[in-house]
């Protein structure tokens, strides 16, 4: 095990650690968007239907 090899597991376990919180929260998000996106569509046809 040189130092080298070291850092780049380090490296490669940060990268995996942030892209995994990265994952947690952006899963959520994205969900979150695509309903807001989606009602907001549902409402405006509504509206029209209304009108």
């Amino acid at each position: 095990m040189d130092t080298q090899d070291l850092v780049t597991i380090g490296i490669a376990l940060i990268v995996a650690c942030v892209a995994f919180v990265h994952i947690i929260y952006v899963i959520p998000l994205a969900l979150f968007l695509i309903f807001l996106i989606w009602a907001t569509s549902d409402d405006v046809k509504q509206r029209r239907r209304r009108e």
